[in-house]
């Protein structure tokens, strides 16, 4: 197998054609670190019928956007897209890789980092690259916001971390991506196939991206505010 070329990849989630917004976020720090490093920087958008995200996530920092179509990737799919994913790690060798911190992206990312039996820091505040020996470098809050650890990946490829949302402005750049139209072995996602029987969106707001969130309890009340 090839070696490791280098590159920032971030995985750009979507679900049924509404893009996590967390993704632009993270490559928007992607762009910066790859400017400042001479790194490449990969965006991977895996979906269906999604011209208009590849439209939209080609403005913010990456230097290539990698897209697969394909009918059984509109929903995520735990099996599915580990296979591809894992498929264009092998393809592309990049080094690091940044996904957001949301439920689905962190499904990814932990059978990713089994896959590859790498480094993978979670929920991190804060991401760099370490001047001296290129170490992929977060920022991990503990219980209650108390104390940060610094982490160091130290060990397999790619080097990975879960960005929490918010972490970082998403920010347009001046330049577009290019687009590249990828196509996998068709059995890497026919035999996992999976059918969306109904699907529901809650009505509360995402509390990970409040300012605030104030929670009350006494006898006989309870509840959360959020603004």
């Amino acid at each position: 197998m090839s070696e490791w070329r280098g590159g920032i990849s971030v995985f750009i989630e979507q679900d049924n054609g509404e893009l996590e917004r967390a993704s632009l976020e993270i490559l928007t720090r992607a762009g910066e670190l790859g400017r400042k490093f001479g790194e490449e920087v990969l965006g991977i958008l895996l979906g269906h019928e999604v011209g208009n995200l590849v439209k939209e996530s080609s403005r913010y920092g990456a230097d290539k956007l990698i897209v697969v179509d394909h009918p059984d990737l509109r929903h995520y799919n735990s099996d599915a897209y580990t296979e591809v994913m894992a498929y264009l790690i092998n393809k592309y060798r990049p080094r690091y890789l940044l996904l957001p911190a949301t439920r689905n992206s962190r499904d990814l990312a932990g059978r990713l980092a089994v896959r590859f039996r790498t480094c993978l820091s979670a929920h991190v505040i804060m991401v760099d690259i370490d001047e001296k020996d290129r170490k992929l470098v977060t920022a991990v809050p503990g219980f209650g916001g108390n104390i940060v650890a610094t982490v160091v990946c130290t060990g397999g490829k790619p080097e990975m971390a879960t960005v929490s949302p918010g972490t970082y402005e998403a920010r347009p750049s001046d330049k577009e991506a290019s687009i590249i139209m990828e196509s996998v072995p068709e059995d890497l996602i026919r035999k996992r196939r999976i059918e969306l029987v109904e699907k529901k969106t809650s009505p509360m707001p995402d509390l990970s991206r409040a300012e605030k969130v104030v929670v009350a309890g006494g006898l006989g009340t309870g509840g959360v505010i959020w603004n």
